[in-house]
């Protein structure tokens, strides 16, 4: 079960309810509500036998370094426990999640000329 994997007060968001306005929350804890609702929403296609791809784009940019730890460390990662077999795209300008990835695409350039590079983690 979810909830078991993702308790709302790990993730700091205890005071929200369903009536609490987006606007009243801050940036970082919009954030941590959006990884809440990717792994409901990944328990439900996993119980439906479909893939999972997640894009994170720039979803961790305002959550503070411990979260962040606890989302993709190996030893009993959020992530890890409740997202098993999810593909996890991750763009963003953190240097910080690069330790929890395999697999890093860089990109320069403009849509005129650049270059990518992959590199193995």
């Amino acid at each position: 079960m979810l909830s078991m994997c993702v308790p709302l007060t790990f993730l700091s968001l205890s005071r929200v309810r369903s009536s609490t306005s987006a606007e009243s929350l801050s940036a970082g804890e919009r954030q941590k509500l959006g990884i809440a609702r990717l792994l409901l929403w990944a328990d439900r296609k996993r119980a439906a036998g479909q893939p999972l791809l997640a894009l994170l784009d720039e979803a961790l940019s305002n959550v503070d370094a411990d979260t962040v730890a606890a989302l993709f460390a190996p030893d009993g990662a959020i992530l890890t426990r409740c997202a098993a077999g999810m593909a996890l795209v991750t763009i963003s300008h953190r240097p910080l999640l690069r330790q929890y990835h395999t697999t890093l695409v860089a990109i320069e350039g403009s849509t005129s000329g650049g270059r990518v590079d992959v590199t193995e983690l």
